[in-house]
C-alpha cells in the first residue's frame, strides 16, 4: 500500500524515511538600546522531505518515471496516508547510486503552496 501520492500518482515504493517540517517566520530585530524584538510574520509553508530505495535491474527507467511524475512545474495534491492532503510542488528530486548495482537511493522535497 502506498502511503504517498502526488497529483494523483502513487509513489511506486514507500519512502524509508520522511519528515514534515512546520515553522513560523519570526524576525528578530536588535534594538540600539539593547535587547531584541521578535515579530511573528505567520506560519511558513510546510516542507516534506524523504528518501527511499529503488531496487531491480531497470533502475534508470524507475528513476525516469519518478522524475517525470513528481518533478514537474505544476502543483498538485500531496497525500500522506493518515493526514489531510495539501497543495504542494516538488522542488527537488535526486538519486544516488549504491555499491550494489541494483539499488538507487532517491530523495525528494515538496513545499506547500498556500493561497494567502
Amino acid at each position: 500500500m502506498s502511503i504517498f501520492s502526488f497529483a494523483g500518482k502513487n509513489f511506486p515504493v514507500n519512502p524509508s524515511t520522511f519528515s514534515i517540517e512546520h515553522k513560523r517566520n519570526v524576525v528578530r530585530t536588535v534594538l540600539p538600546s539593547g535587547g531584541e524584538v521578535l515579530e511573528d510574520m505567520g506560519k511558513a509553508c510546510r516542507v516534506v522531505t524523504g528518501e527511499g530505495m529503488l531496487h531491480g535491474t531497470n533502475l534508470m527507467q524507475q528513476y525516469q518515471t519518478l522524475q517525470s511524475d513528481f518533478l514537474t512545474p505544476e502543483s498538485g495534491a500531496l497525500v500522506i496516508a493518515g493526514l489531510p492532503s495539501f497543495t504542494a510542488c516538488c522542488t527537488s528530486f535526486s538519486v544516488t547510486g549504491q555499491p550494489n548495482p541494483n539499488t538507487l537511493t532517491f530523495r525528494f522535497e515538496f513545499v506547500e503552496i498556500t493561497e494567502e
